[in-house]
């Protein structure tokens, strides 16, 4: 089964045709590349229940006044999907009609419409009316519903959740509903809106978040001075399909998504995440293997600057690539980890590294680990990128990891 589906994409790839992004960068996919290229560190400090957190936050309102009762989460998926749709020759009248029945949507959230729950237990402790509305804005699957409905989706749709892998999640779902001639279309990403809720409380309890007190440097993966990680929020959207599905209609490839994996880690506790990496490594193999093997160009590493998963995460590229590692960087502090919408983000950070050439600088000038070994994680910015595969790697709690490859057309 495994060899046939490796043959079938090698005949008619599944392809990305369109990109869309909000994040902390800005607004759009091209701001989200550009601070990638530039290895541009965000971060501004926002209150929470009395305390002070870093974060990579989107302004807010910045998504529009479109859906004003949706969780905001939501609406910034509904920003990041109108993009996406538009850049993919999607939206133009005059063009090409989709039949809504072959057009699917998959969305990856990793805590959902924090917002719209924590208005809805304000409501009830405080005695006045539940709005009616809430019985439909509070569910996962607003997430999907909002942004099918907005473009006329009628196939396949899930809203998924596998924690900091669920954009990589939404999209493995989305390019297996293409293979198995479910869609002709599908739109996939992931989307996180975290400023109420417990996320930045519960993950600085947790011990993860790091201090950010050091002016400039909010986030420093592989480093020898990391201290954990800095959050973000955002959205990020692909439009995927098969070559041919898009050379009938003339569309742009801007690139080909060659092979995916998605595992789960069943026995390392909460985190999910063991010290030699053993579970991505599987993951990487398989999602390679997909891909049909070949030269990996560079590693979008999970990265998050916490001492485990960057232990972990070397351990497993060394447990695939032996002592010969390809370039990697992480883009998360430029980012912001955005939990489950990260994978998708960073997708649209591969696409456009793939595109221009170049590889994903992590600025800094700290010293890099010693037990890590030899890593060539690219600290300069304009770096070239040679021929290959680039590989996004993703990781969550409950032991949840995921793997997309991308590549040129």
């Amino acid at each position: 089964m495994a060899w046939r589906l490796m043959e079938e994409l090698q005949e008619d790839p599944v392809v990305v045709t369109g990109t869309g992004a909000w994040s902390g960068c800005g607004r759009g996919s091209g701001a989200l590349v550009a601070a990638a290229r530039e290895g541009r560190q965000g971060g501004q400090w926002l209150e929470v229940g009395g305390q002070r957190y870093a974060g990579c936050l989107v302004e807010e309102g910045a998504a529009g006044g479109r859906g004003l009762r949706l969780d905001p989460s939501v609406r910034l998926a509904l920003a990041a999907a109108a993009e996406a749709w538009r850049q993919a020759g999607l939206e133009a009248a005059g063009g090409w009609v989709m039949d809504g029945a072959r057009v699917g949507v998959a969305v990856g959230t990793s805590r959902g419409c924090q917002t719209q729950w924590e208005a809805a237990r304000e409501a009830l402790a405080s005695g006045r009316r539940v709005r009616p509305t809430m019985a439909a804005t509070t569910t996962l699957a607003a997430l999907s519903g909002a942004v099918a409905q907005q473009v006329g989706a009628r196939g396949p749709g899930m809203t998924l959740s596998a924690t900091c892998a669920s954009g990589a999640a939404a999209i493995a779902y989305a390019a297996e509903q293409l293979v198995l001639g479910q869609a002709e279309v599908m739109l996939a990403g992931g989307a996180e809106a975290l400023r109420r809720g417990l996320v930045f409380p519960g993950m600085a309890a947790a011990g993860v978040l790091g201090s950010h007190e050091e002016a400039g440097r909010v986030c420093r993966p592989f480093e020898t001075s990391r201290d954990g990680l800095l959050l973000g929020e955002g959205a990020g959207f692909l439009v995927l399909e098969r070559a041919s599905h898009a050379a009938a209609r003339g569309a742009v490839a801007l690139g080909r998504l060659a092979g995916w994996a998605l595992r789960v880690h069943d026995a390392a506790g909460k985190t999910g995440l063991s010290e030699d990496g053993a579970t991505l490594a599987e993951a990487m193999r398989q999602a390679l293997q997909l891909a049909g093997g070949g030269e990996v160009a560079y590693v979008n590493a999970h990265g998050t600057g916490t001492r485990l998963n960057d232990l972990a995460e070397v351990a497993a590229l060394r447990a695939v690539f032996g002592d010969r590692l390809p370039s990697l960087s992480s883009t998360k502090p430029v980012t912001g980890h955005c939990l489950g919408a990260t994978p998708a983000l960073e997708a649209v950070v591969a696409l456009g590294a793939l595109q221009g050439g170049w590889l994903p600088p992590q600025l800094g000038r700290g010293e890099l680990d010693p037990a890590l070994g030899r890593v060539d994680v690219v600290r300069e910015a304009e770096r070239p990128m040679g021929p290959g595969w680039v590989v996004s790697n993703s990781l969550g709690f409950w032991g949840y990891h995921g793997v997309l490859v991308f590549g040129k057309v």
